[in-house]
């Protein structure tokens, strides 16, 4: 009998440490389990073989119990996916919507019967009013645009046979004119195609506001303008009035003295002039050998003026390479017009062009008057001259310009034009 017993007791501390195991046990799992319990202790009472009922009562009660706490346990998982599942749908959903209405063009979307619905925040500013219900319809031809179209047609008309197409499986781009709810038309560029929508087919249009366009061609229009007027001031800023009639006068005075050579100084003049007229149409930059030219028909008419006062040593190297055009030619002018033109006996003007590892250096130097910071910046053409060059040497070709001296023994300007930095797209060639 002793046996018994102890089978009966292993079976409840078994029904112990399971029940420990399962840290959360829901009220019902408990009820599954004391149910057939009962059901077997009271059959066990009425018949001889108590402990073999019990037994077996409690056996089925674990298992019992477990299975229905089992099913809870998935059930309240299952729930706790769901709802993070809405979670996350929720959260795309918004983001979605988010993005929907913060587009910076127009959306809708249109059926087999031109009814259409949506409209984002950007159509509806732009139209004035539509329905903010997502999928509220409006009369989208009739309501917000003419009775006809820029090229002749009726809107109703155009639109059924872009409907017609669109839902055909063809991508549309044309131009749409809109009608807001001021009466403002407004010209626009639509694209649409079609697209899955609860099972249907739909279209789906982007509408976009054409007149951002055309204030942005008037902007760049305005932006070239702009440019040109700066090209040209860069161009007359280099042209002085009296450095005209001085060559003029020179060439004047050479025509009795010695003719050959006023043919010379004659011809520098004339590409002195087309080279600065050149600089205005080009865009890009121009090779060295270019500009290099531009500097010896400069200091050619300088040296008719001056004479024997200003000497010009040349030390070239390579000059394959590119640069901004009246790069070097104003630093050249600034030389002879502030070092040597205020140095008595005039002076020497160096230009020398070397190759190192990296890019070019192109240094002109003179022995004239010298580097004053002060004469510097009080001179307008001085100062804003060597500025705008070291701009656009920067801004075109990622070089450097940077200026050194001593007043009373020379002044250095030298550039620098790294080989790898130079914006060939905008190189002109000339």
């Amino acid at each position: 009998m002793a046996h018994k017993w102890n089978a009966i007791l292993a079976i409840i501390s078994l029904n112990g440490v399971v029940m420990n195991k399962i840290r959360k046990i829901h009220i019902k799992a408990i009820i599954a389990f004391l149910l057939p319990l009962v059901l077997f202790v009271l059959a066990g009472i009425c018949f001889r073989e108590a402990w073999l009922l019990l037994a077996a009562g409690l056996c089925i009660s674990l298992l019992f119990g477990i299975l229905v706490q089992r099913i809870i346990t998935l059930k309240t998982m299952n729930m706790t996916l769901r709802k993070e599942m809405e979670h996350e749908i929720s959260e795309a959903n918004e983001l979605l919507r988010m993005l929907y209405d913060n587009t910076p063009i127009g959306i809708n979307t249109f059926d087999e019967d031109l009814n259409f619905t949506g409209g984002n925040n950007f159509l509806s500013a732009l139209l004035g009013s539509l329905p903010r219900d997502i999928n509220a319809q409006y009369d989208f031809i009739g309501d917000f645009s003419p009775k006809y179209q820029p090229d002749g047609q009726l809107s109703s008309e155009k639109a059924i046979a872009i409907k017609n197409k669109t839902l055909n499986g063809e991508k549309l781009l044309f131009e749409w004119l809109l009608k807001s709810d001021e009466d403002e038309y407004i010209p626009c560029e639509v694209t649409t195609t079609r697209i899955k929508h609860k099972g249907k087919d739909v279209g789906l249009s982007y509408i976009y506001d054409l007149r951002r366009v055309k204030n942005m061609e008037q902007v760049i229009t305005q932006l070239k303008s702009d440019l040109t007027e700066s090209k040209i001031s860069i161009m007359l800023s280099q042209i002085k009035p009296h450095f005209l009639y001085n060559a003029l006068s020179a060439i004047a005075q050479l025509c009795g003295e010695d003719p050959l050579k006023a043919k010379r100084a004659t011809i520098d003049f004339a590409a002195y002039l087309r080279n600065n007229m050149e600089s205005l149409e080009n865009e890009g930059l121009i090779s060295f050998e270019k500009e290099l030219d531009h500097v010896k028909s400069y200091l050619n008419l300088e040296k008719a003026i001056y004479g024997d006062a200003l000497k010009v040593v040349y030390n070239i190297g390579d000059v394959r390479f590119f640069l901004p055009p009246l790069s070097v030619q104003p630093i050249v002018e600034n030389a002879v017009k502030h070092g040597i033109g205020k140095k008595e006996g005039g002076g020497t003007v160096t230009i020398t062009v070397t190759e190192e590892k990296g890019g070019y250096c192109i240094n002109i130097s003179d022995d004239g008057a010298g580097y004053d910071a002060d004469r510097v910046k009080e001179s307008k053409d001085l100062g804003i001259g060597l500025e705008n060059v070291k701009k656009r040497i920067k801004e075109q070709c990622g070089g450097t310009l940077t200026l050194t001296g001593e007043k009373g023994i020379g002044t250095s300007v030298n550039i620098y034009i790294p080989k790898g930095a130079q914006n060939y797209e905008n190189i002109g060639f000339r």
